[in-house]
């Protein structure tokens, strides 16, 4: 329930909502929702919920165990905080490559918008992790914190998918051609990471 909870967060977070999720009714809404298809049970004893699909087969299960079981052991082979730092890293990259970053050429006004940045769930609570040392992320960030968070996730989204994906900040000299045609002032964002190269920008009109 809990990373249900961070889930749902995370998601209000990208479509630009705030608020808290109403943790104490959750469990009651689902089950008014959901009905028998979802099961509740206290798997741990730790007065933590965790949420079972009727629809989970038992095969399934095993397969989970058998596949947790092998990357127990091949992180207990090397050395554990190498082995987490690994790992994680390719969760974020899956993460970042099978996110989808809706963009216009010529980009629109609204598309360079602070708001208008969307990063996947679990990237953006590392970044905000990484930034503050605190594992759990409020409903709304403080302005410094989601401004970082946003310009290095930016970066990162792009460098990842090779430019496939093209966050707003990665159009930034397009706005500036737009408006001062400064061909040595665009060769030097170009060169500070932002892309695009001028004769790029010429051809795109």
């Amino acid at each position: 329930m809990v990373e249900l909870k961070e889930i749902l967060l995370s998601f209000m977070r990208a479509k630009g909502i705030s608020g808290e999720v109403p943790a104490k009714n959750l469990k009651r809404k689902l089950q008014a929702e959901f009905g028998e298809i979802l099961q509740f049970e206290d798997l741990l004893n730790n007065n933590k919920l965790t949420i079972i699909p009727s629809t989970l087969s038992k095969v399934h299960l095993a397969k989970e165990c058998l596949e947790l079981s092998k990357r127990l052991k091949k992180r207990e082979a090397s050395s554990g905080s190498d082995a987490t730092i690994k790992e994680a890293g390719l969760d974020i990259r899956e993460a970042v490559r099978s996110h989808k970053i809706e963009s216009h050429w010529p980009p629109k006004p609204s598309d360079l918008y602070e708001y208008a940045v969307s990063l996947p769930g679990k990237f953006d609570t590392f970044l905000y992790t990484l930034l503050t040392g605190n594992t759990q992320p409020p409903v709304e960030y403080p302005q410094r914190i989601q401004r970082l968070v946003n310009s290095f996730g930016q970066d990162i989204v792009y460098a990842v998918t090779a430019g496939k994906q093209r966050p707003p900040k990665q159009v930034l000299p397009y706005a500036v051609k737009t408006l001062t045609n400064n061909v040595e002032f665009i060769q030097m964002l170009n060169r500070c990471g932002r892309d695009m190269v001028y004769p790029i920008l010429r051809s795109r009109k």
